[in-house]
């Protein structure tokens, strides 16, 4: 691994460096950032390798996976845009649907907001718009400031408060048999979560991970 620490201070082939200062990003504790050292099962995304992503020496993800040190002319030092989720998807191409009529299973990215859609209140709370003010995985997601210990979400989401930001026209069934949270609290989905903990939307509706059309969580 001589190669991968050239005139480092101490090798990094697992970002061992970068976490020296960079601690507080490193640590998946209640599920604040993104997680490193996890295993990259498979080959390395073609995407990533064209721009110079580096994998650690078990192929983990490590903090240069999605940073380079010296700049790209990205923000953040990342190694690819995020702007329309281009980086995320490398990895989570299973999760990320961007082209139209492709996203029967995950919650469609890169698409413009419905007119009237208070995607302000998103913001506030730390999501990002990406170009046009479409919505990505970073409006629902945060991967060094998460807020919610269920897949680094910018807010917790437990009562829907996330999914009524943008979708605030379904409070209409808060008072209805469809408020499972509290008409249903044990019933699960596919993910086998219960709406008392998950929240009313999960009960019909699933962001990731969907059976069909309408992101159907049943």
């Amino acid at each position: 691994d001589d190669h991968i620490s050239f005139f480092l201070r101490v090798p990094n082939p697992n970002s061992e460096l970068c976490v020296s200062c960079h601690d507080a990003n490193a640590e998946h504790v209640g599920a604040r950032n993104h997680p490193i050292g996890v295993d990259m099962e498979g080959a390395w995304p073609p995407e990533l390798a064209d721009a110079h992503s580096e994998r650690g020496r078990d192929h983990d993800v490590t903090c240069q996976s999605c940073h380079t040190p010296h700049g790209t002319g990205l923000s953040d030092l990342l190694v690819m845009p995020v702007e329309q989720s281009e980086l995320c998807a490398a990895c989570h191409s299973g999760h990320v649907a961007t082209a139209e009529g492709d996203w029967p299973l995950s919650h469609p990215v890169n698409l413009i907001p419905e007119e009237g859609t208070d995607t302000r209140s998103l913001v506030e709370h730390g999501g990002r718009l990406g170009e046009g003010g479409s919505v990505g995985c970073l409006s629902c997601h945060s991967t060094h400031s998460g807020v919610a210990d269920d897949g680094v979400l910018v807010m917790d989401n437990s009562d829907d408060a996330l999914c009524l930001l943008c979708h605030g026209e379904m409070t209409s069934l808060d008072h209805t048999p469809h408020a499972l949270a509290s008409t249903a609290p044990d019933l699960s989905n596919v993910q086998g979560r219960p709406a008392a903990s998950a929240g009313s939307c999960s009960g019909c509706h699933l962001p990731h991970g969907a059976m069909g059309p309408m992101l159907w969580a049943r």
